[in-house]
């Protein structure tokens, strides 16, 4: 397990890539969030909005995300839901970590994304362009 702190803002960063619409391996995106649920509208404040949490599961994220060259692992339940309000040009959510670690997210829509390593770093960052309204 690795202690890691969330960074939630908006931002101006390149998007990583994406995995298959549906989980695989055991994960339950309705499951009790690890860590609770943040509700957070555009323009939210402060800027970045950050969480601490620790980091890390038992289930390998290549073994759920076709395609994804992401490694790691994640809990089967989300470590954090976020609902999304209001409409904004870009969300970023990304990991300051002690150590290497990966990211996964699920859009409302149902498409999965994982980063692992970002900006030549070892902290994952998702970047959302024009995000949807409703549960990351």
């Amino acid at each position: 397990m690795k202690k890691v702190v969330v960074l939630l803002l908006s931002g101006v960063f390149v998007f990583l890539g994406a995995g298959s619409a549906d989980a695989q391996g055991g994960l339950d995106p309705w499951g009790e969030p690890n860590y609770g649920e943040l509700n957070l509208r555009a323009g939210f404040t402060p800027d970045p909005f950050t969480l601490e949490m620790t980091s890390g599961g038992s289930n390998r994220v290549s073994d759920f995300l076709n395609g994804s060259e992401c490694r790691g692992y994640v809990t089967s339940t989300p470590d954090l839901r976020l609902n999304w309000q209001g409409n904004s040009s870009q969300l970023r959510i990304f990991f300051l970590a002690e150590d290497d670690t990966t990211m996964v997210v699920r859009t409302p829509d149902g498409r999965w994304y994982c980063s692992d390593d970002s900006y030549e770093t070892l902290h994952p960052t998702a970047l959302f362009n024009n995000p949807s309204t409703g549960d990351y």
